[in-house]
């Protein structure tokens, strides 16, 4: 399938003069777009406005999940809809940190773990 981005000319709907490559960032998404220079009309990528979709959506939410005690250490369950929208896969790296005295940061990592064979 042809991609928006891959033509070369696209002309405003409005003043039929050719828009300029660019994006935006909303909410830290970066998103693709084609604005024009006359009037100012932004268009973004469809792709990326079903992303950032999909994020507003999962946002919203409130997930509670239980804390467990597995041996020394306490884990929980990233319900299922956020594994999918990070693309994280099994053996991914986490990296924790605190934000405050209440809540703590979680960043998903795409690099595999190596394990040594015995």
């Amino acid at each position: 399938m042809m991609d928006l981005l891959d033509n070369t000319d696209v002309l405003c709907k409005k003043c039929k003069v050719p828009m300029e490559r660019g994006s935006a960032v909303k909410e830290g998404f970066k998103l693709r777009a084609f604005r024009c220079p006359k009037c100012k009309t932004q268009y973004y990528h469809p792709s990326d406005l079903e992303k950032y979709s999909q994020y507003k959506a999962i946002k919203e939410r409130e997930f509670n999940m239980k804390l467990r005690m597995i041996g020394n250490s306490f884990c929980i369950s990233i319900p299922r809809e956020i594994i999918k929208f990070a693309h994280v896969e099994e053996n991914s790296f986490v990296s924790l940190s605190m934000e405050n005295g209440e809540a703590v940061r979680m960043a998903f990592h795409q690099k595999k773990v190596v394990r040594d064979e015995e």
